[in-house]
């Protein structure tokens, strides 16, 4: 969609109007399905998408506009879909694809879309629409199932084992491979000809019931003797299972050539007496067990190992001696191995000396008659490994931990043989996390890709200490993923790991390290400085500044240097001090020492930033205003605010170094000056100790508190009062002389007396505390107050300041706090929802519960006791509306969320819950407050709402099918009316052409040729609607189009001598206001062509239309000869221009001849019928 059909509906070519026009009902009505819906233009390009779209792919509309959304498609199906959509578009036919769009997870997922042209009204082509369909669980299912099918296939062709296919009902063999191809020596088409039975020399009814065993009994195992196609018997032993293909259930047998082994059990059995000697003198334990786990043999070796003797253990259940802990698994296995599942086993026994021993056993079948009877076990002693394996394991996890949880980067890499460092084979968090990198990408990684060129020794040096001494300490700097340099020390030591030489490192950050050797530097430099100064006592500011400013241009290279002070509100500084070589060549007028921050330039910058300003290139500084005539001359400039309690009190600035300013200077002069600026308000403190001193008189007495001051006797104890305020006299009814008669004892009650002793080992200690006591007033009533005191030392006398605050009304809160909390408690177990009151740990998850109500008690089923050792989690099932990272999102943020959940009860029930969870701070610590609604009849009432409204939404759909139904035959009615009116008009325009023919009256067939014009324009509107997909609006962009160019055929008016121009919005009208706005038209633009231009005139007919509210404001101009002058239009008699008038009227509307240069120029404002708009809504 280009701009211009953004802008206005009218210009753009059917079918490509503005995306999502509010007149596009069918649009509106797409946002709401549930599948991604498109479509787009005669060019191809989508130029709208579905709000589902919009969801599914997780884009904005404007994103995906044009060819935008095929950023979403997968890589590997984009062209073969974009070639779909080219041909489909080529051939205007419809079309289907499959193809992965990108889903708003970053997963992709598989859509059919399927595609149709639309055409406009006139039958033009207009676009495509197309529809999405997830199939992604589908294509998920094909691909998993070809893969299965084919991972079967080659599994069964390939296998080099015997295997075929026979179905159990007829015997026929359905199919075999390669290897039972070669075994039996048959092609396969003749081995899928034969039968089982042709194969088997068994009796064929015993084959046939053998077949019925396998089908029941997967797994089964049977011995039979099966004919080769040359004729030889050869033993096999077959293990069948089923399978299913097409729907039918069929055999897999596997099968196993036993010939060697059958005849070799006869000499087995002949050499059993050998083998019985061989096994009573291995290692290995070896036992047979009855079907019933009982012991029928056990090897001699049994009561070397475990001290049972074999005798002893026969008759025995072998599971009593299994370790407790592995018994229920051993009978597990055991019960398998009776059905035919043999599986080696490893678990613990226990000896005769409760001494426990890991053994690994085999089974093998004992059979009899075709039926297994027993096993025999080897039991394997593997208790030495098992506990080198255990050792190794813990020192493994050791090593784990130590390496994971250190606070140093920990890595290992490569040795080569010159003693340079390799590949990265092992980096622990702290590395990946000090360097910025994930675990995977630092192994790609060595330690040259992220070390800088500087190393302390040398790298040859490092390489040479790795070959001759095995290890190395060096410093170094190694860059992070995101540039930064970062100083490290590395501790590193050449190990052997898997016959391999390698490089165990330790790194340490040393950044902090490094900060401080260099603050210390300048740290250094800036006290030497500031105790020269300390040390002139005798000068004046003004000979201190001209040291200061000296020691300022010496710290930093500079030639200048000033010092101004700021004025309380930081608009404006003072230069109070220049450099002596300043004041020589500046001859700039005093006014320039007086500089309002807002007027000043670069200066003013360290004030405006309150951060040190560094220009090295004077002259092009941006923000810069100039210097003043006569000003020294400036090539670089640093300067820098001085802060005291965050307001800029001071600026110093030094200028002209030789080399360029750098953050090491702006740190050097900082320091500098501010110990410079605690040295002078040092100086100004002192003399306003002594002013201050008056006012402290002031305040003493004139406090809010009461404060006194008495010394403290040698025995430690408070003694007699030595000054006090007018409040303390006035809170205790004493004058100031009965105060300082009276000792610390004196003033207070009993209970004062007992908190002064109390509290008297903290003062002693620490010199100071703040407690409560009791005063006694002079009446003998008592005043609770909060005692602050201080000890300090006048002369050699010891005395202690305290200010007393009476504390009465806070006492009174207190116990009305009291009150609060009891109401709390009230409130807290007598609710009828459950409270609880639960922990919240540092990674803000709920811990466990540290109150709850007794309502909480009774829905659980548990005590409060049992409650106080759980948490949530162990009583919250894993249902969560909304998830829980939405609740702990709420929690964080506000404070508060409301969620539901299910709890389960001691019993094991479920209960729906509701939760509201409120975060407070209770004893200073974060806990969470939730109470807890049970909503299971609220969840039952919602269960039946949801079957109301699913049974209320079919009876809603049945009763909207049957409305559009009526609603289509109506709307049929209504264009066969529509059809029929614009018949009759054609009728009459007919009549009046016969009636025409005859007559000879020019006159008269003029005034009939108009008249036709006038129906002509009523029945076009007829014919629009009846056409049209609104049959109660037309369009009057198209409406004026069609009636305009009729009115020129009708009086064969050539393009080029007239040409029409036509600019009308798109605005829908009904029936009452199209029929006379058309009538309008007629009358105005069959004057124009009449009259505007006589003698084959060149000019141009122009028709405008504006949408304004409820009204539009309609114009017709021309450019030919106009009207004559004095000519008044609305009290003309000719028919047409008082139709205009009439009209015009009938709607409500004014019309006015407008001013015009050259032709004439009729507007019109009409107002539209009610409910009509430019939507047709």
């Amino acid at each position: 969609m280009n701009d211009e059909n953004s802008r206005t509906g009218s210009q753009g070519k059917p079918g490509e109007g503005p995306v999502r026009d509010a007149g596009d009902y069918s649009l509106r009505l797409f946002d709401d399905f549930p599948n991604p819906i498109w479509r787009s233009g005669q060019d191809a390009k989508c130029n709208y998408f579905n709000r589902e779209w919009l969801a599914f792919t997780g884009r904005t509309l404007e994103q995906e506009l044009g060819f935008g959304w095929t950023e979403g498609v997968h890589p590997e199906d984009r062209d073969r879909c974009l070639k779909t959509l080219r041909d489909a578009f080529d051939r205007r036919a419809p079309f289907e694809t499959e193809y992965r769009l990108r889903y708003h997870d970053g997963t992709y997922r598989w859509l059919l879309d399927c595609g149709k042209p639309y055409h406009n009204p006139d039958g033009t082509f207009a676009g495509y629409l197309g529809s999405c369909y997830d199939i992604h669980a589908r294509r998920e299912a094909e691909i998993a199932l070809l893969e299965s099918e084919k991972r079967y296939r080659d599994m069964f062709e390939i296998n080099n084992a015997v295997m075929f296919i026979v179905d159990p009902e007829s015997r026929q063999i359905v199919d075999a491979n390669a290897a039972a191809c070669r075994f039996y020596g048959y092609s396969r088409d003749e081995m899928q000809h034969l039968l089982i039975t042709q194969i088997n020399i068994q009796d064929p009814q015993k084959t046939t019931k053998d077949m019925g065993v396998a089908a029941a009994s997967p797994g089964s195992v049977f011995q039979f003797r099966h004919k080769k196609k040359n004729g030889e018997i050869r033993d096999v032993e077959v293990f069948s299972g089923t399978v299913y293909f097409g729907g039918r259930k069929l055999l897999h047998s596997i099968i196993q050539d036993v010939t060697d082994r059958t005849r070799g059990e006869e000499a087995l059995k002949e050499s059993e007496t050998q083998y019985r000697d061989l096994v009573e003198n291995v290692s290995e334990v070896i036992v047979s067990l009855d079907h019933e786990g009982k012991f029928t043999y056990v090897s001699p070796v049994a009561q070397r190992l475990y001290g049972y003797a074999p005798q002893e253990l026969i008759g025995k259940n072998f599971l009593q001696f299994v370790h407790p802990d592995d018994r229920d698994r051993v009978t597990d296995v055991f019960r398998k191995e009776l059905s035919g599942i043999y599986l080696a086993d490893e678990f613990r026994v226990l000896a005769q000396d409760h001494s426990i021993h890991w053994i690994s056993v085999a089974p093998r079948p004992i059979e009899r008659d075709g039926n297994v009877v027993g096993f025999n076990y080897v039991m394997t002693d593997f208790t030495g490994r098992k506990i080198a394996e255990e050792a190794l394991r813990e020192s493994e996890q050791k090593f784990r931990e130590i390496f994971s949880n250190i606070n140093d980067g920990v890595e290992i890499h490569e040795l080569q043989s010159d003693g340079l460092p390799g590949k990265y084979v092992e980096a622990n968090e702290v590395s990946c996390r000090m360097l910025g990198y994930t675990r995977e990408e630092l192994l790609k990684m060595g330690p040259f890709d992220v070390a800088i060129d500087y190393q302390n020794p040398p790298i040859t040096e490092i390489a040479r200490q790795f070959l001759t001494q095995g290890r190395s300490r060096f410093e170094t700097g190694h860059r992070n993923r995101q540039g930064t340099v970062i100083p490290v020390e590395i501790n590193a030591h050449v190990i052997s790991l898997g016959g391999r030489k390698l490089v165990l490192s330790v790194v340490r950050d040393i950044t902090a390290r490094k900060k401080a050797e260099k603050e210390e530097q300048l740290t250094r430099e800036r006290f030497e400085t500031l105790v020269k100064i300390a040390r002139i006592e005798d000068a004046d500011e003004q000979e201190i500044s001209e040291y200061i400013l000296q020691a300022a241009r010496h710290m930093t290279g500079s030639t200048l240097a000033f010092i101004g002070r700021m004025t309380p509100d930081e608009s404006v500084m003072e230069i109070e001090f220049w450099s002596s070589s300043v004041m020589k060549e500046c001859s700039v007028p005093s006014s320039f020492f007086h500089l309002p921050v807002q007027k000043a330039g670069l200066w003013a910058d360290a004030v405006r930033t309150r951060q040190p300003k560094i220009v090295n290139d004077y002259a092009p500084s941006p923000g810069g205003k100039g210097l003043p005539s006569g000003h020294v001359n400036i090539t670089r400039f640093l300067s820098l605010p001085i802060l005291d309690n965050g307001k800029v009190v001071m600026v110093a600035a030094v200028a002209n170094k030789p080399e360029p300013y750098d953050d090491a200077d702006a740190t050097r002069l900082a320091l500098l000056m501010q110990g410079v600026w605690g040295h002078l308000q040092q100086r100004r403190a002192d003399e306003a100790l002594r002013e201050s001193e008056e006012k402290f008189r002031l305040f003493f007495n004139n406090v809010n508190d009461a404060v006194y001051v008495h010394q403290i006797d040698p025995d430690g104890k408070p003694g007699r009062l030595v000054e006090v305020n007018d409040i303390l006299c006035h809170n205790l009814g004493y004058t100031r002389e009965e105060l300082l008669s009276l000792s610390i004892p004196d003033i207070l009650s009993e209970a004062g007396l007992r908190r002064i002793q109390e509290t008297s080992g903290v003062i002693d200690h620490a010199g100071q505390a703040i407690f409560e006591t009791e005063h006694r007033r002079k009446d003998g009533s008592i005043v609770p107050v909060e005692v602050s005191t201080h000890r300090f030392t006048q002369g050699k006398i010891l005395l202690a300041l305290a200010n007393a605050r009476d504390i009465t009304e806070r006492k009174k809160a207190e116990e009305a706090l009291l009150a609060s909390e009891q109401k709390f408690h009230d409130i807290f177990n007598n609710s009828t929802d459950a409270i609880h009151i639960n922990e919240i740990g540092e990674d803000g998850l709920p811990g466990r519960f540290s109150d709850v109500n007794e309502v909480t008690c009774r829905m659980l089923g548990y005590t409060r006791e049992e409650i106080l050792a759980l948490g949530p989690q162990d009583i919250a099932t894993s249902y969560h509306d909304p998830p829980v990272e939405k609740i702990l999102e709420d929690q964080r943020t506000k404070g508060a969320a409301r969620f539901e959940t299910e709890y389960r009860t001691r019993n094991g029930g479920i209960i729906p819950v509701e939760i509201i969870t409120h975060r407070m701070i209770l004893q200073g610590r974060p806990v969470m407050l939730e109470v807890v609604r049970d909503i299971t009849d609220r969840k039952k009432a919602e269960a039946l709402l949801r079957d109301f409204n699913c049974e209320l939404e079919e009876q809603v759909k049945a009763q909207t099918e049957k409305i559009n139904a009526s609603l289509n035959e109506k709307v049929l009615l209504l264009r066969e009316i529509h059809h029929r009116v614009k018949n009759n008009l054609q009728l009459i325009i007919s009549l009046t052409n016969l009636q025409m023919r005859e007559s000879s009256n020019p006159q008269l067939i003029q005034m009939m040729k108009e008249t036709q014009n006038r129906v002509r324009a009523m029945s076009l509107v007829h014919e629009r609607l009846y056409q049209s997909d609104d049959i109660a609006r037309i369009n009057l962009a198209d409406y004026t189009r069609f009636l305009a160019t009729q009115i020129f055929g009708f009086y064969g008016t050539s393009a080029r001598q007239v040409k029409l121009t036509l600019d009308v919005d798109r605005i829908m009208l009904d029936i009452n206001t199209a029929i006379p706005t058309g009538l309008i038209l007629n009358e105005l633009v069959s004057n124009a062509l009449k009259h505007a231009f006589p003698d084959n005139l060149v000019g141009e007919v122009s028709i405008t239309a504006r949408e304004e509210g409820n009204a539009f404001v309609l114009q017709v101009r021309d450019t030919g000869i106009g009207m004559p002058a004095g000519f008044d239009w609305k009290e003309s008699q000719t028919l047409g221009l008082r139709l205009v008038w009439i009209l015009t009227e009938q709607l409500n509307g004014t019309a006015e001849l407008l001013p015009a240069e050259k032709g004439t120029a009729f507007s019109l404002r009409l107002t539209k019928a009610k409910g009509t708009d430019s939507t047709g809504m």
